[in-house]
């Protein structure tokens, strides 16, 4: 991808990783290899790797089990409207959580899987720099 292409990325996208878990931060490394956007890593406990990956960002739920509580949290991040949010749950517990408050996800974020952002013909296509 060109410079100027990145640039204009950064600027734009918002990345947030629902979970800290491995998976998150692979696709956040990539996302950043690729676009040099840094993504959230959101979740209520941060793991090991929220410390030495610099590719991220952690994100605390302060201790949220509630799904309300996310919400209240994802609907703080959500509310800067100078970038385009792209939310991508990593872990069941949080895709069962887009799932239940989905409606009202939609109109904050851009909602997507992680399968779906791995397996899509543009984001392999933006891996080959094509």
């Amino acid at each position: 991808m060109r410079d100027d292409q990145k640039w204009m990325l950064k600027d734009a996208l918002l990345p947030i990783l629902l979970g800290d878990s491995l998976s998150a931060h692979l696709l956040s490394l990539k996302i950043y290899a690729r676009c040099g956007v840094q993504s959230y890593v959101c979740d209520d406990k941060r793991g090991v790797l929220s410390f030495i990956d610099p590719t991220s960002k952690f994100f605390d739920f302060i201790s949220a089990k509630e799904g309300a509580a996310v919400m209240a949290a994802l609907s703080q991040i959500a509310a800067n409207g100078d970038y385009l949010p792209v939310l991508i749950p990593t872990s069941e517990r949080f895709e069962r959580l887009v799932e239940e408050y989905r409606e009202t996800l939609e109109s904050l974020f851009i909602i997507t899987s992680k399968e779906k952002v791995w397996n899509s013909a543009p984001f392999a296509a933006l891996m080959k720099g094509e």
